[in-house]
């Protein structure tokens, strides 16, 4: 109500900033809703896993985000191995991990900075690591 107006002429300052908080309570409210749909797949007992490929899920995610990193002129480097690396996992679930993870990275890193993500295999486990570059 505010952002429009309805309460009367606000300043830039009060309006950017509502307007953060409402982006950060969507983003809150999307966390929860995810955790409650992993809650629900466990009580159900569903099995959903399979053999699925992290490298084109992360890259299929990023196609996705693509217009956000764009609009904030982010530099997204990426580290995806060429083969696929394989793992058991609900494809679903993997991928709105992804979605939130990389999402989050470009919503909190400063307009015109950089994200950086890479995949790593070893022979126990693989790891995904995003974060901001911080400039020095």
């Amino acid at each position: 109500m505010v952002l429009f107006g309805f309460a009367g002429e606000i300043s830039k300052i009060a309006l950017e900033m509502v307007s953060r908080a409402e982006r950060r309570s969507e983003n809150f409210l999307a966390f929860v809703k995810d955790l409650h749909y992993l809650s629900s797949l466990r009580t159900e007992g569903i099995e959903r896993k399979r053999k699925v490929s992290i490298s084109k899920i992360l890259k299929e995610t990023i196609e996705k985000i693509n217009p956000s990193i764009e609009e904030r002129k982010i530099i997204l480097n990426t580290n995806i191995p060429g083969n696929d690396i394989m793992i058991d996992a609900d494809p679903e679930a993997m991928e709105k991990l992804f979605f939130n993870l990389i999402q989050n990275a470009v919503n909190y890193t400063l307009p015109g900075g950089k994200v950086e993500l890479l995949i790593k295999e070893t022979h126990e486990d693989e790891t995904i690591a995003s974060g901001e570059k911080k400039e020095e």
